[in-house]
C-alpha cells in the first residue's frame, strides 16, 4: 500500500478474520509496520521499513483505520459487513485502501460487486479503491488477478484500476508446523526453531502474491496457492 502511494491519516477499512491471536498478530503487525515500530521481514530474508516520511502516528491510527466487525473466515459475513460499509458511499468518503485478513473475504466482496443490483457501489469502488488485500493463497483469487472485464464472462475479474493483493506462505509451512507440534507432544526440544526467542514463537515470512506475479506463482511448487 505504501508503494502505490498511502499516506500518513489516509482513511483504511479494515475486515478482521476473529478474534483469535492470530488476527490480533495481524492487525498489531499492519499498526506496528506503518508506525515505524516494526520491520516487515519478506521470504528472502530481507527487512523493509517504513520510510521516515511516511510513518503514522498512534491518533492518526486511531482515527484513520475503521475496522469491521470480525467476519469469522466467512466470504458471506464479509459480504454483509462490505455491503453496509459501501452503502451511501462517494469517492470523498470510501476508504481508499482496504485491507482483510483472508482472501475468501476479497472473493465475497467482489462477488457482492459484481451482481447487477451493485453497479453504482461497483462504480465508486473502481473509481476510489487503489488497493484490496487478501491473506493466505487462494489459487481461485489467484485467477481472478488473471481476468479482466473483457475477458471474463460470467466469472470474477480484477476490477478496473484495483489491485489485489495476497501475502501467503509457503504450504510446506503447514507440514513443518504439525511436525513441530508432534515434536513438543513427544517431549523434545523445540526451541532451538524458534524464529522469535524473545516472544517463543515461530514465525513464518510472508510471500506476496499480486497481478504482476499470480501467474508465476499459479504454477510455481513452492507457491501455488490453496484449493
Amino acid at each position: 500500500m505504501v508503494e502505490k502511494g498511502l499516506t500518513p491519516g489516509e482513511a483504511i477499512w479494515e475486515l478482521p478474520g476473529d478474534n483469535s491471536a492470530v488476527s490480533q498478530e495481524r492487525g498489531d503487525g499492519f499498526r506496528e509496520f506503518l508506525t515505524g515500530a516494526r520491520a516487515f521481514n519478506d521470504d528472502q530474508g530481507a527487512a523493509h521499513t517504513i520510510a521516515a516520511d511516511k510513518r503514522w502516528t498512534d491518533a492518526q491510527i486511531q482515527s484513520a483505520i475503521t475496522s469491521s466487525q470480525v467476519a469469522n473466515w466467512s466470504r458471506d459475513n464479509a459480504k454483509t459487513y462490505f455491503e453496509s460499509y459501501i452503502s451511501g458511499k462517494t469517492p470523498q468518503t470510501l476508504a481508499k485502501w482496504m485491507w482483510t485478513m483472508d482472501d475468501e473475504f476479497v472473493m465475497g466482496i467482489l462477488e457482492l460487486l459484481q451482481t447487477p443490483a451493485k453497479a453504482s457501489e461497483r462504480a465508486v469502488f473502481e473509481s476510489t479503491v487503489k488497493v484490496i488485500t487478501g491473506c493466505g493463497g487462494l489459487i481461485a483469487l489467484y485467477d481472478v488477478m488473471g481476468r479482466t472485464r473483457a475477458t471474463a464472462g460470467n466469472q470474477l475479474y480484477q476490477p478496473d484500476g484495483v489491485a489485489i493483493m495476497s501475502p501467503t506462505c509457503r504450504p510446506g509451512f503447514f507440514v513443518d508446523a504439525i511436525q513441530l507440534m508432534e515434536d513438543s507432544l513427544n517431549g523434545k526440544d523445540i526451541s532451538v526453531n524458534y524464529t522469535d526467542r524473545a516472544s517463543k514463537r515461530f514465525h513464518e515470512p510472508p510471500h506476496l502474491v499480486d497481478t504482476a506475479s499470480w501467474a508465476a506463482n499459479r504454477t510455481n511448487p513452492s507457491w501455488r496457492g490453496f484449493d
